[in-house]
């Protein structure tokens, strides 16, 4: 057995009661086994506060510290179903290699939040490209990148397209493939009457992770742009599917195998090959 449910959101701060709490209530509706958080805002985490948007569910946690209240990053795991790896944090991401128990398959987890100063990017890239794994070991990379690909990922020609080169030459480099949003351009909006929209928030893969969970499609659950949790239901490419179906808000349903789902709108799914 090998099936994995995961949450990657953007929670634009955990520093306030209110906000830990409505968090904790999407992760209790979603009964994630993986939990991915990015602008937690938090320098310093323990088991006492996790348990105020994590809620009682036994999961073990790694962060990285937010600096001056800006960026912070946490992975939780269920401990009953999966095992840990010691994290390795940097300044932009922090990565653990998480296994599998029941099926002994592990995989490399990369969760990143990029930094809004373009002075900091070309250090956000270096970095990116060197959380790149040996060969022969699967690697999911998630996060807000606070970076786009293409000019089509904005919808104004306000486009620094030499952080946009720069970006698609370190995604290159880190032979990582982008598992593309199919039913949304954008997953963040700056909330003005003439808004900015932007693709921000992305999951790439590389090709060993893609053999070990391939055919995945990646579908936006909500019309909202203030919000983004991923929410995934993952099956191990050698197994049956079993009986089991999504709803997104649009009322469609999904029969998934590797499912990822963003409180701003993300949903991953992934239908098994045949």
């Amino acid at each position: 057995m090998g099936d994995i449910k995961l949450i990657c959101w953007n929670v634009r701060g955990l520093n306030c009661a209110a906000r830990r709490e409505a968090v904790k209530i999407s992760l209790q509706q979603a009964r994630p086994d993986i939990v991915c958080l990015q602008e937690t805002k938090l320098d310093s985490i323990d088991r006492f506060l996790a348990l105020e948007f994590l809620g009682p569910a036994c999961m073990g946690f790694e962060y990285l510290a937010a600096e001056s209240t800006r960026g912070g990053i946490l992975v939780a795991w269920d401990q009953n179903l999966i095992q840990a790896g010691a994290p390795r944090r940097q300044r932009f991401s922090i990565s653990i290699e998480l296994t599998m128990k029941l099926s002994n398959e592990s995989f490399l987890l990369t969760s990143v939040y990029g930094p809004t100063d373009d002075s900091l990017k070309s250090l956000f890239l270096n970095e990116l490209v060197h959380c790149q794994p040996m060969a022969g070991i699967a690697w999911l990379c998630l996060g807000d990148f606070n970076m786009i690909c293409e000019a089509r990922d904005k919808n104004n020609d306000n486009i620094n397209r030499r952080n946009m080169g720069r970006f698609r030459r370190a995604l290159d480099a880190s032979e990582l493939i982008e598992i593309r949003l199919l039913n949304r351009r954008y997953t963040w909006s700056n909330g003005w009457a003439c808004p900015t929209l932007v693709h921000l928030d992305r999951i790439f893969c590389n090709k060993d992770w893609d053999s070990i969970f391939p055919a995945v499609s990646l579908l936006a659950l909500s019309r909202s742009y203030q919000i983004t949790p991923l929410s995934t239901y993952a099956l191990n490419k050698g197994r049956q599917g079993r009986s089991v179906s999504n709803l997104n808000n649009s009322g469609h349903v999904c029969q998934p195998s590797w499912t990822l789902l963003p409180l701003l709108g993300v949903v991953l799914s992934e239908e098994l090959r045949h």
